[in-house]
């Protein structure tokens, strides 16, 4: 059966939308998986795959990233036109992968004119989700993989990140349309490997080994404590409330807790709105409000005639910073404009933008070291989804330090992917990650991916926790992605030869 170019363009939208789904905060995992396997038994029923595979991105992308239209809103005044052309262009553009995967499904199979398979449309498309979060700076966002993220099967990122969970949704998604379409040993090798998949015991042992805990006598664990102001995006830069907003922070940094004195005190991305430079009274007032604490907060600074989102620390014991880190994977067109001396002349400029094109890049994945936290790798807001950028860290942390601000995203589903990523890193590297957002959702997170404390999207106040302790390194954090690329590469390039040399055999007729 072959559906008409119409009938399978709307199918996939449906498909598509369903597929997303999965993402938080709806977090419908069975929809998903049964919507990508959806997708895998039109694909060979479609005499346009690639077109069908990009009508299925299209509707995943603009369902799960619907909110990209949020930081436009903003300022609406300004900004508000560019909103449905960024979800269009955005969407559009992330489909050309998933199209293209539809492509490669006809074409390693067969050559031109050959019928899509859908495990080959799956393997291609774990490949293609891989370079979507490197190519063009990469953008990873919704990844498949995520749809496994409060499942047993979780704990596998600590093996092979979640482009290996991606690979792994879409393969069993793709199995039952390709044992459909095969026969004999190959059919019964299919239902194997489903199977394994679905009764694997990697999904039910424990990978990470909890730490053993120490003896009575031993140190406590930090006590921490996350700011979270709630301060309006379109209030954040107001220079008429600028005092409002730092008297706020410092009142819910001075807070008596319950659980004792906080060791570590950590406010959101950029919430000191001066230059850092410039910040000395602030940061007096802040180390006096603090106390005894270390405190980590989020500011931008200027040097030499550049501009960064920074992130700075302070001791009780000095007057100035002790660590300033650098954000080193910007946001384009957000923190940065590509290609800015041509742009400028078309009146295309960044949401954030500075003289010059926009913020520059830090030095790289940094390992800080306060007294009372230890070796933490500071990462800001959009840092925190890349996994292989979180792999750059030149000595392993104990932990890791994210600060964020969502209040560009949206009061719904952006927050909420945004914590999920931030929970898959702390999976891949088996290390508790300290989450501080200026309006939710702030978090602690342990070594599991857990949520040991968190503090809802929009509220005001204070969240005070106890560090959660790091578990052995992961083999993910020692080998990253190559693997996992090398395999798919190899897997796909054979796929290739053998279609080359005609030796795939027909579907089975009557299918």
């Amino acid at each position: 059966m072959t559906l008409s170019p119409r009938r399978h363009a709307l199918a996939s939208l449906v498909l598509g939308a369903l597929a997303a789904t999965g993402q938080a905060p709806l977090g419908w995992s069975l929809l998903a998986l049964l919507a990508f396997a959806g997708m895998a038994w039109i694909l060979p029923r479609t005499k346009r795959p690639a077109r069908a595979g990009w009508f299925f991105g299209l509707a995943y992308f603009a369902t799960a990233l619907h909110w990209i239209v949020e930081p436009f809103l903003v300022d609406p005044e300004t900004y508000g036109w560019m909103a449905p052309f960024a979800l269009l262009f955005m969407c559009g553009g992330l489909a050309l992968f998933w199209g293209l995967a539809g492509w490669l499904s006809a074409r390693l199979n067969g050559g031109k004119g050959g019928t899509a398979d859908p495990l080959i449309w799956a393997l291609a498309l774990s490949a293609l989700e891989m370079a979507r979060g490197y190519v063009f700076t990469g953008f990873p966002w919704a990844a498949p993989g995520y749809l496994l993220l409060d499942t047993g099967y979780a704990q596998m990122a600590s093996v092979v990140g979640v482009y290996g969970l991606t690979t792994l949704v879409l393969v069993f998604a793709a199995l039952p349309a390709k044992i459909l379409m095969s026969q004999g040993a190959a059919r019964a090798g299919l239902l194997g490997l489903g199977a394994l998949i679905l009764a694997s015991p990697l999904s039910q042992i424990e990978l990470l080994p909890t730490p053993a805990e120490g003896p009575a006598t031993q140190q406590p664990m930090p006590l921490i404590r996350l700011v979270q102001p709630s301060v309006a995006q379109e209030e954040k830069w107001d220079p008429t409330l600028r005092d409002k907003h730092f008297e706020r922070l410092l009142t819910l940094t001075a807070a008596p807790s319950a659980q004792g004195v906080p060791d570590v005190i950590i406010w959101p991305e950029s919430s000191v709105t001066i230059w850092l430079d410039l910040a000395e009274e602030e940061m007096r007032r802040m180390q006096e409000a603090a106390g005894e604490a270390e405190v980590i907060f989020g500011v931008q600074s200027y040097v030499a005639g550049r501009y960064f989102n920074s992130l700075a620390t302070l001791v009780p014991s000095s007057p100035m910073p002790q660590h300033v880190y650098n954000k080193s994977h910007l946001v384009p067109f957000g923190e940065y404009t590509p290609f800015f001396g041509l742009l400028r002349r078309f009146d295309v400029f960044g949401l954030t933008e500075r003289s010059g094109g926009g913020f520059s890049p830090g030095e790289g994945a940094r390992v800080l070291t306060l007294p009372k936290l230890g070796a933490f790798q500071p990462l800001i807001c959009y840092e925190g989804l890349f996994p292989q950028f979180v792999n750059r860290a030149p000595v392993r942390p104990d932990l890791m330090v994210l600060i964020t601000n969502d209040g560009w995203f949206g009061d719904w589903a952006g927050p909420h992917q945004h914590l999920a990523k931030a929970r898959m890193r702390s999976i891949e590297q088996a290390l508790p990650m300290l989450r501080g957002d200026n309006i939710g959702i702030s978090a602690v997170i342990d070594a599991k991916g857990a949520l040991v404390a968190q503090m809802g999207l929009g509220a005001e106040g204070v969240l005070d926790a106890r560090l959660p302790p790091p578990s052995p390194a992961t083999l993910y954090s020692r080998i990253g992605d190559a693997p996992l690329a090398v395999l798919l590469s190899v897997v796909l390039f054979g796929a290739g030869a053998r279609a080359g040399r005609g030796l795939i055999d027909p579907p089975a007729e009557g299918v």
